[in-house]
């Protein structure tokens, strides 16, 4: 719950600062790096 708070949070400080495409990659390469440490 809290961690995805944190993430809708940091998205929308993304989409806010950069560009949507720039954004879209960013948030793409965060959501696999959330993947990754999710697992540990």
């Amino acid at each position: 719950m809290v961690k995805q708070l944190v993430v809708e949070a940091f998205s929308y400080e993304l989409v806010a600062l950069k560009p949507k495409l720039f954004s879209s990659q960013v948030l793409t390469h965060n959501y696999f790096l959330l993947l990754s440490k999710n697992k540990i």
